[in-house]
């Protein structure tokens, strides 16, 4: 009557095709990395050096804002000053 299809090794059903974002999501595909670009950052990044060379920031800027600034200006806004920057870096760096 109904037959389903069969992967390549034929002992279990073929998985049903999901969204590619989804399976870069839960580690069934690699994550596609475009090559190696250059932006205003001295040197050829590619995403994955983006996002480190953001969070690295982060880190910083909220550091020094706790020891400098932090009496004076709360800290959410060095949070929302970092996440721009970091959309900045990763779209344009």
């Amino acid at each position: 009557m109904f037959k389903e299809k069969m992967d390549v090794q034929g002992d279990r059903p073929a998985a049903r095709k999901m969204p590619r974002f989804l399976e870069v999501v839960i580690g069934r595909s690699p994550v596609p990395i475009s090559g190696k670009r250059r932006g205003f950052l001295p040197f050829d990044t590619n995403p994955f050096d983006r996002v480190f060379v953001s969070i690295i920031l982060t880190v910083a800027i909220h550091l020094l804002w706790m020891r400098f600034l932090e009496e004076h200006i709360t800290l959410t806004l060095a949070t929302i000053l970092t996440l721009m920057l970091s959309a900045l870096i990763f779209v344009r760096g």
